[in-house]
């Protein structure tokens, strides 16, 4: 399963709404817009959307009161605040509520995608067996598609745990980012023949055999060039 999902927006002003709405669908996810508080209330305890925009201010109140009833019957929609007194919100209704953020209207939607792509990520990994080495993420192969990772920027660094597959080949999702991720994608736990495999398609694969090392090694740089270089010391020989 990707990234690319059901969108609730409440916004009452036609320009932003109509900007949030290209912006969403440009970026590949579906949007269903309410105009009121009420009508948003209704739309998010149907459980259709995977996160929500909404404005502060309504006609009809404000939409801080949509989401203290939602958090109140245990929903947890991820939901993005947008105001022009977005400075004056309070961190304590920001944590209480757990926002996914807080963002200045008018919006600029490149930071309005990247928060909700992080909001989508942490929800997806919450039901996701991805833990961490590091700074690196470990992705059980087992559970195939990789389209958790999509959206993330390009400095993600990603172990491909393939200690419990029983072939020598990845899922066609993680296959393509190891392809492509020079020395941000490593293998753990992988047989010769899938590390020779892998690493003609990627000569910057790195192929660890304990999981401590490569946390202690990722931790000891930030320099790409010299985490490789150390990383290497510790890897399959190949």
């Amino acid at each position: 399963m990707g990234l690319k999902s059901h969108i609730l927006v409440l916004e009452d002003e036609p320009l932003i709404r109509l900007m949030l709405l290209g912006g969403l669908e440009d970026a590949g996810f579906t949007v269903d817009v309410a105009n009121t508080c009420a009508e948003a209330l209704r739309m998010a305890r149907s459980g259709a959307f995977s996160a929500a925009i909404f404005d502060l201010r309504l006609p009809d109140g404000a939409s801080t009161d949509v989401v203290h009833t939602l958090r109140k019957h245990g929903n947890h929609l991820p939901v993005m605040i947008l105001s022009a007194e977005a400075s004056a919100v309070p961190a304590k209704t920001i944590d209480d509520l757990m926002l996914v953020a807080v963002l200045s209207k008018p919006p600029v939607m490149s930071d309005v995608l990247t928060e909700l792509n992080l909001a989508l990520c942490r929800t997806e990994e919450a039901s996701h067996p991805v833990t961490f080495a590091g700074e690196y993420r470990i992705w059980n192969a087992t559970t195939g598609d990789l389209g958790l990772f999509e959206n993330l920027d390009s400095s993600t660094r990603i172990v491909i745990d393939c200690s419990d597959i029983g072939s020598d080949s990845l899922d066609d999702s993680v296959e393509k980012f190891v392809r492509t991720a020079k020395d941000r994608a490593a293998l753990f736990g992988a047989g010769k023949t899938l590390q020779l495999r892998m690493k003609a398609k990627n000569d910057a694969l790195i192929c660890v055999e304990q999981l401590d090392e490569l946390v202690a090694l990722a931790r000891r740089t930030s320099s790409p060039s010299e985490r490789t270089a150390l990383l290497r010391s510790v890897v399959h020989r190949t």
